[in-house]
């Protein structure tokens, strides 16, 4: 299946890796009704799964119109309406673009996970939000005036709603942040910028971990209007959703952000905001943030397109000190991720966080 990407860099490859996995349906995004193409939801939800809508404060005025309150995915322990006075980590997951929440979960099927995982002893709660129902197809989970604050819909908003309608071990030992790609870039930006929110992270085949330059593609998206836009490829749509979040401008509608580039000559002001959103060169000014974690988990594929940037992830948390897990398995960028949120994701969360 072809993709067109103009998306350079990590971005692009991350776009691929999708393709090649056989998660992108080959539909235009805008013949979906349902949304972004992907996966199928869960027919039925387990028992132990509420679908919950968070209102959010943070999100509330956004330029591109999209709405504050979110749907999340609330997996919990079977024991859980029985032993009232037990209370629980909890294991935050964010999504990759181009999905909603309940594609991604019919993938990872998050309540059985939950299940199978309190049946060897280990009870936790996994929250996933949808950042997915946006605009362009995902939040990057970012933060703008253009997108609104999703950090702060992460870190404050959702905990905060989580902590106050679950029982939750309410404090940051007893909680992990994970995501994957989208979600895995999205895991280390509020993990490095939010400390004390969250004791454990763990990212997924991150996307756009470094710095990208412009390309012959620019132009073309440079040219486009919001109609020509919203049908836009794959590609096309994840560099769009990522100008919203790290170049907004409120004064240029009906977009409300710069492009890289102006009569197709790259602007290197606006160069410098998204490269100024790329954890490899976000990292140096939040170390000492990352410190305060309990625990750190980098995973990705070995024929993942995105092996490079992970792993100089990997020897920039060496050469800053920073204790981490690391590993690399055998596989591509999204073939195996039902299996590793349970093997990898999962384990390492149990092993990290507090259970009293």
């Amino acid at each position: 299946m072809a993709i067109t990407s103009t998306f350079a860099g990590t971005c692009g490859r991350f776009a691929a890796g999708l393709a090649l996995a056989g998660l992108v349906a080959a539909a235009p995004l805008a013949a979906q009704p349902s949304g972004p193409g992907g996966p199928a939801p869960l027919a039925k939800q387990p028992a132990n799964v509420n679908v919950v809508t968070v209102h959010s404060k943070s999100l509330e005025g956004n330029l591109e119109g999209d709405p504050a309150d979110i749907k999340v995915i609330v997996a919990l322990p079977p024991n859980y309406g029985k032993d009232t006075k037990k209370r629980y980590p909890v294991v935050y997951f964010l999504h990759g673009y181009f999905f909603n929440v309940d594609q991604i979960d019919g993938l990872a099927h998050f309540g059985d996970a939950v299940s199978d995982e309190a049946k060897k002893g280990h009870e936790f709660i996994l929250v996933a939000p949808d950042g997915g129902r946006t605009k362009w197809a995902g939040s990057m989970w970012s933060s703008s005036p253009t997108i609104g604050d999703w950090e702060g819909f992460v870190s404050k908003d959702l905990v905060s709603y989580i902590d106050s309608h679950y029982r939750t071990l309410a404090k940051p030992a007893s909680r992990g942040l994970g995501g994957h790609s989208m979600g895995g870039y999205g895991t280390w930006r509020i993990a490095m910028k939010h400390p004390g929110i969250f004791g454990a992270a763990y990212g997924m085949s991150a996307c756009c971990m470094s710095a990208r330059t412009t390309n012959a593609g620019d132009a073309k998206i440079e040219k486009m209007s919001i109609e020509e836009a919203l049908k836009a490829g794959f590609g096309e749509r994840a560099a769009i959703a990522s100008a919203a979040g790290w170049a907004s401008n409120p004064a240029k509608p009906p977009f409300y952000f710069d492009w890289l580039t102006k009569d197709g000559v790259a602007q290197p002001d606006v160069v410098a905001q998204w490269a100024a959103n790329a954890p490899l060169a976000m990292l140096s000014q939040y170390v000492q943030n990352l410190k305060t974690y309990q625990a750190l988990g980098i995973e990705i594929g070995t024929k993942d397109g995105l092996i490079g940037d992970n792993r100089k992830l990997n020897a920039l948390f060496d050469q800053y000190g920073l204790k981490h897990d690391y590993a690399e398995f055998d596989g591509g960028h999204a073939e195996r991720f039902a299996e590793r949120v349970r093997i990898g994701l999962i384990p390492f969360m149990e092993k990290n966080l507090a259970t009293k």
